[in-house]
């Protein structure tokens, strides 16, 4: 099941994506993410995994039977989305993977593959399934909506730069070296939570040390990000 999950993520986060219309805004992503622990039986339990870097929390849920946050007695498995603001899709597939575990709880006879063959019932005896729908959330609401008009085509933002939009929102105008010299938007604001894992994180390619501008800057130091220390 988790081969099969990856690969309907990577076809979708494929899928172009032109408008808000259809995706749930992070404000409903919490709602149903409390929604699903409190019709669980039990199931599962909604939780703030943290803060993101501007005081919004990062809502999750821990689907298990018996499910509980301080459980651990089981094993992990973690699913983490939108890391990247403008992976809007993922959060959505993070919802669905919660949904059909917890809709399939008393399930013993389907098995799962990549999961030793395990039943839905046996996978929820035996393992803690944390999921994270949306890592990034305040990237992720500024990506639909960067002017906070209720107007996702708002024209007076330039609609194809935001909803490429993949950084955090930090403010990263003390930490540049080198000074824009362009007037475009958005400024120096974010770090790519998904260059600031301590792996890799001076790569010689694809991350920026400077200038903080660049999409795909990594941060001032490995793990500087809250939403990055949260997936962990």
């Amino acid at each position: 099941m988790r081969s099969i999950w990856c690969s309907i993520l990577f076809i979708l986060l494929a899928m172009p994506r032109t408008s808000c219309a259809g995706y749930k805004t992070y404000a409903e992503i919490v709602d149903a993410l409390n929604n699903l622990a409190a019709g669980s039986a039990g199931y599962a339990q909604a939780f703030d995994a943290g803060d993101a870097t501007n005081g919004t929390k990062i809502r999750a849920i821990v689907v298990s039977k018996a499910a509980a946050v301080t459980n651990t007695a089981k094993p992990d498995v973690v699913i983490v989305g939108t890391i990247h603001a403008r992976e809007w899709i993922a959060a959505e597939v993070c919802l669905a993977i919660a949904k059909d575990l917890i809709d399939n709880r008393d399930n013993a006879a389907t098995v799962i593959p990549g999961f030793r063959d395990m039943s839905y019932q046996k996978l929820l005896e035996n393992v803690e399934i944390v999921i994270i729908p949306v890592l990034n959330p305040e990237g992720y609401t500024y990506s639909r909506n960067p002017g906070g008009s209720p107007d996702d085509n708002d024209p007076a933002w330039p609609g194809h730069l935001f909803k490429d939009w993949r950084k955090n929102q930090r403010d990263t105008s003390t930490l540049a070296a080198t000074a824009r010299t362009d007037a475009g938007a958005p400024g120096d604001v974010g770090v790519d939570c998904n260059r600031n894992f301590p792996f890799q994180w001076d790569p010689p390619i694809n991350a920026s040390k400077d200038p903080t501008h660049y999409f795909l800057y990594r941060g001032p130091d490995p793990s500087s990000e809250d939403e990055r220390r949260e997936c962990r």
